[in-house]
């Protein structure tokens, strides 16, 4: 019976720490973002931040969700071009549904830009509202 309790301990041990450590992985099996071009972001550097997601695309496993990065930071950083040639490397079935969401906002949003208001309508009609995040709410909800 001790050796049993031990082998517990050891594992609840193990568990434990395991849950504090970062994982190397989402277990959704997309990837994460890079540090690096968040920062670029957050500072407002979104060439900076649209080149680096452009080399993660280049070089990652999961490219499309990388490809939606540069394009959503090459739309903020004014470069409309940009974000349409990156936008049309996706590939959005490759994307999970938040960044599915993403991409149909971005691809709405770049249509509206383009005078393409039916094309932006069918792709905002393929989003439901419920799995939006916050930021995303308000993006579907003022393109409507």
């Amino acid at each position: 019976m001790l050796p049993l309790f031990r082998l517990f301990v050891i594992l609840l041990i193990g568990s434990t720490l395991a849950a504090c450590t970062s994982p190397l992985f989402r277990w959704d099996s997309a990837p994460q973002s890079d540090p690096r071009a968040e920062a670029m972001l957050a500072s407002g550097d979104y060439y900076g931040a649209m080149r680096r997601f452009e080399y993660l695309a280049r070089t990652a496993y999961h490219p499309d969700y990388f490809w939606l990065r540069a394009a959503d930071a090459a739309l903020r950083s004014g470069d409309g071009e940009s974000a349409q040639q990156l936008a049309d490397a996706i590939n959005p079935r490759e994307l999970e549904r938040v960044d599915r969401n993403q991409y149909y906002l971005l691809a709405s949003h770049l249509d509206l830009g383009a005078g393409r208001a039916r094309e932006a309508m069918q792709k905002l009609d393929v989003i439901r509202a419920e799995p939006l995040k916050g930021g995303q709410k308000v993006n579907y909800h003022m393109q409507l």
